[in-house]
């Protein structure tokens, strides 16, 4: 392939940070699954890792989250890489 990886970033923002507690509902390394259909028969159907998370509070904006989200064929890159480095 091209050895590009699919990555993605999601800002979840909520009255009163609901998302956000002492125990994260969501955390490092999770799986999330982004499906989205186009209305026209086109089809995006991918899974990525959580990476990263930014949370994040101010007046203007509220209380928010970012996500930074790797697809799964960076597990693949991170191996190929090991390999090469191990010869």
């Amino acid at each position: 392939g091209s050895g590009e990886v699919n990555s993605a970033r999601i800002i979840l923002s909520a009255n009163e940070g609901k998302f956000i507690s002492v125990v994260p509902y969501i955390d490092q390394f999770d799986r999330i699954r982004i499906q989205i259909n186009d209305g026209e028969g086109g089809t995006y159907d991918r899974y990525f890792d959580v990476i990263k998370i930014l949370p994040s509070e101010s007046k203007s904006q509220g209380t928010r989250v970012e996500l930074f989200l790797m697809g799964l064929e960076h597990h693949l890159q991170n191996l190929i890489l090991l390999r090469v480095h191990l010869k």
